[in-house]
Protein backbone atom coordinates (compact mmCIF):
# COMPACT_ATOMS: atom_id res chain seq x y z
CA UNK A 1 0.00 0.00 0.00
CA UNK A 2 1.44 3.81 -0.74
CA UNK A 3 2.08 6.01 1.37
CA UNK A 4 -1.34 8.20 2.62
CA UNK A 5 -1.14 11.92 1.14
CA UNK A 6 -1.90 12.34 4.84
CA UNK A 7 1.54 11.31 5.71
CA UNK A 8 3.98 12.75 3.39
CA UNK A 9 2.04 16.31 4.00
CA UNK A 10 2.97 15.49 7.54
CA UNK A 11 6.70 13.92 6.79
CA UNK A 12 7.26 17.66 4.63
CA UNK A 13 6.36 19.66 7.69
CA UNK A 14 9.45 17.40 9.18
CA UNK A 15 12.34 19.32 7.21
CA UNK A 16 11.47 22.77 9.17
CA UNK A 17 12.51 21.04 12.55
CA UNK A 18 15.96 19.99 14.04
CA UNK A 19 15.48 16.78 14.90
CA UNK A 20 18.70 14.61 16.75
CA UNK A 21 19.09 11.68 18.11
CA UNK A 22 16.45 11.14 19.88
CA UNK A 23 18.51 9.19 22.06
CA UNK A 24 20.43 12.64 22.88
CA UNK A 25 19.65 15.06 25.87
CA UNK A 26 19.71 18.33 24.04
CA UNK A 27 16.79 20.29 22.88
CA UNK A 28 17.02 18.62 19.21
CA UNK A 29 17.29 14.98 20.63
CA UNK A 30 14.15 15.65 22.84
CA UNK A 31 12.57 17.03 19.91
CA UNK A 32 13.11 13.90 18.20
CA UNK A 33 11.97 11.94 21.01
CA UNK A 34 8.70 13.83 21.39
CA UNK A 35 7.62 12.86 17.80
CA UNK A 36 9.17 9.19 18.30
CA UNK A 37 6.90 8.67 21.22
CA UNK A 38 3.83 10.03 19.28
CA UNK A 39 4.17 7.50 16.88
CA UNK A 40 4.55 5.13 19.18
CA UNK A 41 1.17 5.71 20.89
CA UNK A 42 -0.24 6.09 17.43
CA UNK A 43 1.15 2.27 16.44
CA UNK A 44 -0.38 1.23 19.76
CA UNK A 45 -3.98 2.41 19.63
CA UNK A 46 -4.42 0.65 16.47
CA UNK A 47 -3.95 -2.72 17.87
CA UNK A 48 -5.12 -2.04 21.28
CA UNK A 49 -1.74 -2.02 23.05
CA UNK A 50 -0.26 0.33 25.83
CA UNK A 51 2.97 2.61 24.53
CA UNK A 52 5.03 0.52 26.42
CA UNK A 53 4.47 -2.38 24.44
CA UNK A 54 5.60 -0.99 21.32
CA UNK A 55 9.59 -1.85 19.77
CA UNK A 56 10.27 -0.08 17.09
CA UNK A 57 12.45 -2.15 14.56
CA UNK A 58 13.24 -1.51 11.13
CA UNK A 59 10.54 -3.49 9.41
CA UNK A 60 8.44 -6.69 9.31
CA UNK A 61 10.88 -9.09 8.87
CA UNK A 62 13.29 -7.84 11.89
CA UNK A 63 10.02 -7.87 13.85
CA UNK A 64 9.20 -11.33 13.27
CA UNK A 65 12.98 -12.62 13.50
CA UNK A 66 13.51 -10.43 17.14
CA UNK A 67 10.70 -12.20 18.18
CA UNK A 68 11.07 -16.09 17.45
CA UNK A 69 14.99 -15.26 18.47
CA UNK A 70 13.68 -13.46 22.09
CA UNK A 71 11.31 -15.70 23.02
CA UNK A 72 13.16 -18.98 22.11
CA UNK A 73 16.20 -17.20 24.60
CA UNK A 74 13.39 -17.10 26.76
CA UNK A 75 12.88 -20.18 27.41
CA UNK A 76 16.38 -21.01 28.04
CA UNK A 77 17.18 -22.02 24.15
CA UNK A 78 17.98 -22.38 21.00
CA UNK A 79 18.30 -25.93 22.47
CA UNK A 80 15.98 -27.66 23.75
CA UNK A 81 12.84 -25.09 22.56
CA UNK A 82 10.32 -26.33 19.79
CA UNK A 83 9.82 -23.91 17.41
CA UNK A 84 6.10 -25.22 15.90
CA UNK A 85 5.16 -23.04 12.48
CA UNK A 86 2.25 -22.85 10.27
CA UNK A 87 3.14 -24.16 6.51
CA UNK A 88 1.40 -20.78 5.42
CA UNK A 89 3.76 -18.94 7.43
CA UNK A 90 5.89 -15.57 5.50
CA UNK A 91 8.92 -16.37 4.70
CA UNK A 92 10.59 -14.17 7.36
CA UNK A 93 9.05 -16.34 9.84
CA UNK A 94 10.70 -19.48 8.43
CA UNK A 95 14.11 -18.02 8.01
CA UNK A 96 14.25 -16.97 11.93
CA UNK A 97 13.42 -20.62 12.95
CA UNK A 98 15.72 -22.31 10.05
CA UNK A 99 17.94 -20.53 11.72
CA UNK A 100 17.35 -21.24 15.06
CA UNK A 101 17.25 -24.91 13.88
CA UNK A 102 20.72 -24.77 13.14
CA UNK A 103 21.46 -23.64 16.61
CA UNK A 104 19.86 -26.81 18.14
CA UNK A 105 16.43 -25.71 18.69
CA UNK A 106 13.89 -28.28 17.21
CA UNK A 107 11.08 -27.01 14.36
CA UNK A 108 8.17 -28.80 13.67
CA UNK A 109 5.69 -27.57 10.53
CA UNK A 110 1.72 -27.62 11.24
CA UNK A 111 -0.36 -28.26 8.09
CA UNK A 112 -3.45 -25.64 6.64
CA UNK A 113 -6.34 -27.34 4.72
CA UNK A 114 -7.33 -26.27 1.63
CA UNK A 115 -8.67 -22.74 2.09
CA UNK A 116 -5.68 -22.20 4.17
CA UNK A 117 -6.83 -22.43 7.01
CA UNK A 118 -4.45 -23.59 10.09
CA UNK A 119 -4.80 -27.28 11.14
CA UNK A 120 -3.97 -27.22 14.88
CA UNK A 121 -6.26 -30.84 16.14
CA UNK A 122 -4.17 -33.49 17.65
CA UNK A 123 -0.96 -30.33 18.05
CA UNK A 124 -0.25 -30.78 21.40
CA UNK A 125 2.99 -28.53 21.94
CA UNK A 126 5.68 -30.09 24.34
CA UNK A 127 7.17 -27.10 26.55
CA UNK A 128 9.48 -25.24 26.28
CA UNK A 129 7.87 -24.06 22.83
CA UNK A 130 7.24 -20.99 20.59
CA UNK A 131 4.48 -21.30 18.40
CA UNK A 132 3.26 -18.98 15.60
CA UNK A 133 0.21 -18.23 14.52
CA UNK A 134 -0.27 -15.55 11.07
CA UNK A 135 -3.32 -13.30 11.63
CA UNK A 136 -3.54 -12.85 7.97
CA UNK A 137 -2.01 -14.42 5.35
CA UNK A 138 0.70 -12.65 2.76
CA UNK A 139 -0.92 -14.47 -0.69
CA UNK A 140 -4.41 -15.39 0.15
CA UNK A 141 -5.32 -12.99 2.81
CA UNK A 142 -6.75 -15.96 4.66
CA UNK A 143 -7.50 -14.90 8.35
CA UNK A 144 -6.41 -17.47 10.69
CA UNK A 145 -8.98 -17.69 14.31
CA UNK A 146 -5.88 -16.60 16.00
CA UNK A 147 -8.03 -15.99 19.94
CA UNK A 148 -9.34 -19.59 19.23
CA UNK A 149 -6.02 -21.15 18.20
CA UNK A 150 -3.92 -19.54 20.95
CA UNK A 151 -6.73 -21.13 23.37
CA UNK A 152 -5.80 -24.64 22.25
CA UNK A 153 -1.86 -24.32 22.56
CA UNK A 154 -1.81 -22.08 25.54
CA UNK A 155 0.12 -23.87 28.63
CA UNK A 156 3.23 -23.06 30.81
CA UNK A 157 6.48 -22.66 28.93
CA UNK A 158 4.71 -22.17 25.44
CA UNK A 159 4.93 -18.47 24.11
CA UNK A 160 2.77 -17.77 20.84
CA UNK A 161 4.02 -15.10 18.45
CA UNK A 162 1.67 -13.27 15.66
CA UNK A 163 2.56 -11.56 12.61
CA UNK A 164 -0.20 -9.51 11.91
CA UNK A 165 1.80 -7.31 8.95
CA UNK A 166 -1.11 -7.90 6.10
CA UNK A 167 -3.82 -7.77 9.02
CA UNK A 168 -3.40 -4.77 10.82
CA UNK A 169 -5.10 -1.53 9.71
CA UNK A 170 -7.78 -3.85 7.92
CA UNK A 171 -9.49 -5.32 10.58
CA UNK A 172 -9.47 -4.70 13.89
CA UNK A 173 -6.63 -5.84 15.86
CA UNK A 174 -6.64 -5.97 19.52
CA UNK A 175 -2.97 -7.40 20.83
CA UNK A 176 -4.63 -8.50 24.26
CA UNK A 177 -7.76 -10.12 23.09
CA UNK A 178 -5.71 -12.36 21.19
CA UNK A 179 -3.82 -13.64 23.69
CA UNK A 180 -0.58 -13.87 22.29
CA UNK A 181 2.81 -13.04 23.46
CA UNK A 182 4.33 -10.99 20.64
CA UNK A 183 2.55 -9.16 17.37
CA UNK A 184 4.48 -8.08 14.53
CA UNK A 185 3.93 -5.02 12.35
CA UNK A 186 5.47 -3.17 9.15
CA UNK A 187 4.55 0.22 8.59
CA UNK A 188 4.96 0.41 4.61
CA UNK A 189 1.67 -2.17 5.08
CA UNK A 190 -0.04 0.45 7.05
CA UNK A 191 0.15 3.45 4.62
CA UNK A 192 3.71 4.36 5.85
CA UNK A 193 7.36 4.26 4.39
CA UNK A 194 9.21 1.30 4.21
CA UNK A 195 12.34 0.77 6.70
CA UNK A 196 9.85 0.91 10.13
CA UNK A 197 7.78 -2.22 11.61
CA UNK A 198 7.61 -2.76 15.13
CA UNK A 199 7.26 -5.73 17.49
CA UNK A 200 4.38 -5.27 20.63
CA UNK A 201 5.08 -7.25 23.22
CA UNK A 202 3.14 -8.12 26.14
CA UNK A 203 4.12 -6.48 29.34
CA UNK A 204 6.03 -8.29 32.00
CA UNK A 205 7.56 -10.64 29.65
CA UNK A 206 11.18 -10.10 29.37
CA UNK A 207 12.34 -10.90 26.03
CA UNK A 208 16.20 -10.67 25.27
CA UNK A 209 17.68 -8.36 22.69
CA UNK A 210 18.46 -10.10 19.26
CA UNK A 211 20.71 -6.57 19.23
CA UNK A 212 22.00 -5.34 22.20
CA UNK A 213 21.70 -1.58 22.86
CA UNK A 214 20.06 0.66 25.06
CA UNK A 215 17.46 1.84 22.69
CA UNK A 216 13.77 0.80 23.00
CA UNK A 217 14.13 0.02 26.47
CA UNK A 218 17.30 -2.61 25.67
CA UNK A 219 14.93 -4.34 23.48
CA UNK A 220 16.46 -3.00 20.50
CA UNK A 221 19.97 -1.59 20.20
CA UNK A 222 20.27 1.04 17.29
CA UNK A 223 19.33 4.86 16.49
CA UNK A 224 15.88 4.25 16.41
CA UNK A 225 14.37 5.05 12.53
CA UNK A 226 12.89 7.94 13.47
CA UNK A 227 11.00 9.77 10.19
CA UNK A 228 10.02 5.77 8.90
CA UNK A 229 8.35 5.74 12.24
CA UNK A 230 6.73 9.23 12.17
CA UNK A 231 5.42 8.12 9.25
CA UNK A 232 3.97 4.79 10.25
CA UNK A 233 2.09 6.65 13.36
CA UNK A 234 0.69 8.64 11.22
CA UNK A 235 -0.76 6.32 8.74
CA UNK A 236 -1.98 4.52 12.21
CA UNK A 237 -4.31 7.39 12.08
CA UNK A 238 -5.21 7.70 9.21
CA UNK A 239 -6.50 3.75 9.02
CA UNK A 240 -8.16 4.42 12.20
CA UNK A 241 -10.32 6.92 11.00
CA UNK A 242 -11.24 4.94 7.79
CA UNK A 243 -12.41 1.36 8.98
CA UNK A 244 -15.67 1.71 6.95
CA UNK A 245 -13.98 1.83 3.73
CA UNK A 246 -12.21 -1.33 3.90
CA UNK A 247 -15.84 -2.76 2.61
CA UNK A 248 -15.75 -0.85 -0.29
CA UNK A 249 -12.76 -2.77 -1.12
CA UNK A 250 -14.13 -5.71 -0.22
CA UNK A 251 -16.94 -5.53 -2.79
CA UNK A 252 -14.41 -4.09 -5.51
CA UNK A 253 -12.10 -7.44 -4.76
CA UNK A 254 -15.05 -9.94 -4.76
CA UNK A 255 -16.25 -8.38 -8.02
CA UNK A 256 -13.21 -8.71 -9.59
CA UNK A 257 -12.87 -12.38 -8.67
CA UNK A 258 -16.45 -12.90 -10.10
CA UNK A 259 -14.61 -11.30 -13.49
CA UNK A 260 -12.13 -13.61 -13.64
CA UNK A 261 -13.60 -16.43 -13.17
CA UNK A 262 -17.07 -15.83 -16.12
CA UNK A 263 -14.14 -14.55 -18.13
CA UNK A 264 -11.88 -17.44 -18.05
CA UNK A 265 -9.16 -15.57 -16.62
CA UNK A 266 -8.47 -17.57 -13.86
CA UNK A 267 -9.29 -21.65 -13.53
CA UNK A 268 -9.37 -21.08 -9.44
CA UNK A 269 -9.17 -18.49 -6.84
CA UNK A 270 -7.68 -19.80 -3.49
CA UNK A 271 -9.67 -19.68 -0.65
CA UNK A 272 -12.64 -17.90 -1.59
CA UNK A 273 -14.11 -20.29 1.36
CA UNK A 274 -12.80 -18.68 4.10
CA UNK A 275 -12.25 -15.71 6.39
CA UNK A 276 -9.81 -13.31 4.30
CA UNK A 277 -8.51 -9.30 4.59
CA UNK A 278 -10.47 -6.91 2.35
CA UNK A 279 -7.69 -6.31 -0.31
CA UNK A 280 -6.35 -9.81 -1.41
CA UNK A 281 -6.95 -12.13 -4.21
CA UNK A 282 -4.38 -14.59 -5.27
CA UNK A 283 -5.67 -16.99 -8.29
CA UNK A 284 -4.22 -19.50 -10.33
CA UNK A 285 -3.92 -18.53 -14.29
CA UNK A 286 -4.97 -20.90 -16.99
CA UNK A 287 -2.39 -23.16 -18.24
CA UNK A 288 0.45 -23.01 -19.62
CA UNK A 289 0.56 -19.02 -18.62
CA UNK A 290 2.85 -19.29 -15.60
CA UNK A 291 2.70 -16.71 -12.64
CA UNK A 292 6.29 -15.16 -13.19
CA UNK A 293 5.52 -14.83 -16.52
CA UNK A 294 2.21 -12.61 -16.08
CA UNK A 295 4.06 -10.44 -13.37
CA UNK A 296 6.95 -9.53 -15.84
CA UNK A 297 4.21 -9.09 -18.64
CA UNK A 298 1.69 -7.38 -16.52
CA UNK A 299 4.35 -5.07 -15.03
CA UNK A 300 4.77 -3.61 -18.97
CA UNK A 301 1.25 -2.81 -18.86
CA UNK A 302 1.56 -0.58 -15.74
CA UNK A 303 -0.42 -3.30 -13.52
CA UNK A 304 2.02 -4.16 -10.44
CA UNK A 305 0.83 -7.73 -9.25
CA UNK A 306 2.92 -10.63 -7.67
CA UNK A 307 3.62 -14.08 -7.92
CA UNK A 308 4.47 -14.63 -4.38
CA UNK A 309 6.02 -12.83 -1.55
CA UNK A 310 8.04 -9.42 -2.74
CA UNK A 311 11.04 -10.31 -0.08
CA UNK A 312 11.27 -14.22 -1.75
CA UNK A 313 9.23 -13.58 -5.53
CA UNK A 314 12.64 -13.42 -7.17
CA UNK A 315 13.81 -16.23 -5.70
CA UNK A 316 11.17 -18.76 -6.05
CA UNK A 317 9.14 -19.78 -8.84
CA UNK A 318 6.27 -20.88 -7.19
CA UNK A 319 3.67 -19.89 -4.69
CA UNK A 320 4.52 -21.98 -1.48
CA UNK A 321 1.24 -20.92 0.29
CA UNK A 322 -0.71 -22.76 -2.85
CA UNK A 323 1.40 -25.46 -2.63
CA UNK A 324 1.07 -25.94 0.89
CA UNK A 325 -2.48 -25.86 0.47
CA UNK A 326 -2.59 -28.83 -1.95
CA UNK A 327 -2.80 -27.18 -5.45
CA UNK A 328 0.39 -29.32 -6.19
CA UNK A 329 1.24 -27.30 -9.87
CA UNK A 330 -1.10 -24.87 -9.53
CA UNK A 331 1.69 -23.39 -7.47
CA UNK A 332 3.45 -22.18 -10.76
CA UNK A 333 0.43 -20.36 -11.96
CA UNK A 334 -0.55 -18.35 -8.97
CA UNK A 335 -1.38 -14.59 -8.83
CA UNK A 336 -1.64 -12.52 -5.97
CA UNK A 337 -3.93 -9.02 -6.46
CA UNK A 338 -3.70 -6.38 -3.15
CA UNK A 339 -5.29 -3.71 -3.19
CA UNK A 340 -5.20 -0.41 -1.28
CA UNK A 341 -7.89 2.37 -0.29
CA UNK A 342 -7.23 4.37 -3.13
CA UNK A 343 -7.74 1.78 -5.68
CA UNK A 344 -10.41 2.28 -8.23
CA UNK A 345 -12.94 0.34 -10.32
CA UNK A 346 -11.22 1.48 -13.68
CA UNK A 347 -7.78 0.10 -12.39
CA UNK A 348 -9.59 -3.09 -11.82
CA UNK A 349 -11.09 -2.80 -15.36
CA UNK A 350 -7.39 -2.38 -16.65
CA UNK A 351 -6.31 -5.56 -14.85
CA UNK A 352 -8.92 -7.23 -16.55
CA UNK A 353 -8.30 -6.07 -19.70
CA UNK A 354 -4.52 -6.61 -19.64
CA UNK A 355 -5.17 -9.99 -18.09
CA UNK A 356 -7.27 -11.01 -20.94
CA UNK A 357 -4.54 -10.20 -23.76
CA UNK A 358 -2.23 -12.14 -21.87
CA UNK A 359 -4.37 -14.60 -21.23
CA UNK A 360 -5.36 -15.07 -24.70
CA UNK A 361 -2.15 -14.50 -26.18
CA UNK A 362 -1.00 -17.73 -24.22
CA UNK A 363 -3.92 -19.49 -25.88
CA UNK A 364 -2.17 -18.88 -29.28
CA UNK A 365 0.66 -19.16 -28.20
Amino acid sequence: MPPFPEVWERLAGLQQLRLGNPSSAHQEGRTARGLLEQARAQVAALVGAASEEVVFTSGGTEANAMALWGLTLALGGPAGVTVYVCAVEHPSVFAAAQSLERLGARVEVFPVDWQGRAQLAGLAPRPPAVVCLQLANHETGVLQPVEVLVAQVRQPQVLVHCDAVQAAGKLGVDFHRLGVDTLALSGHKLGGLPGAGALVVRQGLELPALVAGEQEQRRRGGTEPLVAACAMGWACEVLASRKQRWEQVAQLRDELEEQLLAKGLAEEVFSRLAPRVPNTTCFALPPPLLGQVAVAALDLAQVAVSSGPACSSGASRESAVVRAMGFGEMASRALRVSMGLATTPEEVACLLTALERLVHRGAKG
